[in-house]
């Protein structure tokens, strides 16, 4: 059975960026809008990942 985790690579070139995805669900089964609501996250799997994804960014 999976986990709660999803580990990414994605390298293009010289450039390998690795990334921790999860999957969140809000809300209650009597909240319909909300039970139908998901929140996809992806953070920096390592020091390198997040130097590389902060030198996109500027």
């Amino acid at each position: 059975m999976p986990g709660p985790l999803c580990e990414v690579r994605l390298r293009k070139g010289n450039v390998s960026i690795g990334l921790i995805g999860a999957v969140l669900t809000l809300g209650t089964p009597q909240d319909v809008m909300l039970q139908e609501l998901r929140v996809e996250m992806f953070m920096p799997m390592d020091a390198a990942s997040e130097a590389a994804l902060t030198a996109l960014a500027a």
